[in-house]
């Protein structure tokens, strides 16, 4: 593991390269500050979130990140799978004209709910379904992101966000559509 990580994060800066920001950035400006709204299919269900970014050094962003996913589920009985994060990311980016590439890698805490072992098959004249035992987790996990952006106006934006979650108890994956606002490029 301890070889793993600044291989990945060699790797993610090598996919990048030395590909030049843009010139809509010049040496001279400030970090670039913006926002991303998240919306998707994150294992185990729908999921909804949103991200702080800051271009902060030629193309190298820091992120903060939250993320909530939960079972889509009409006749559940007890409690829906569900996981939450919250997610610190380092990752590269190259910008053009109209539009952005991004790889982030980081480190976050995840909890949630998930099923345990079936408490009730369900069998019954006016049952829905089983029911099962609720099992509460919380875990560190490893995010992984990789997506595209447009930004027409340089202030507003849509793109698609490929995320994947690597922890002990839920790993996840799954596609986000991305709205980004602010200073976007």
């Amino acid at each position: 593991m301890k070889t793993l990580l600044p291989c990945i994060l060699l790797g993610g800066s090598m996919w990048a390269g030395a590909a030049p920001v843009s010139s809509l950035q010049s040496e001279n400006s400030g970090p670039f500050v913006w926002v991303d709204l998240l919306g998707g299919f994150v294992s185990p269900g729908p999921s909804l979130g949103g991200k702080l970014n800051v271009d902060a050094f030629h193309g190298w962003t820091v992120s903060g990140e939250y993320l909530k996913s939960e079972e889509f589920c009409i006749f559940c009985h007890g409690d829906p799978e569900r996981v939450e994060e919250i997610n610190v990311l380092l990752g590269r980016r190259i910008v053009r004209q109209y539009s952005y590439a991004y790889f982030n890698l980081g480190m976050g805490l995840v909890s949630g709910n998930k099923r345990g072992k079936m408490i009730d098959d369900g069998s019954g004249f006016l049952s829905f379904g089983p029911t099962y035992e609720t099992l509460r987790f919380h875990t560190i996990g490893i995010p992984i992101e990789a997506g595209v952006s447009w930004a027409w106006f340089h202030a507003f934006g849509l793109g698609v966000n490929f995320h994947l979650n690597l922890n002990s108890e839920n790993p996840a994956a799954g596609v986000l559509l991305n709205v980004p606002f602010g200073h976007v490029n």
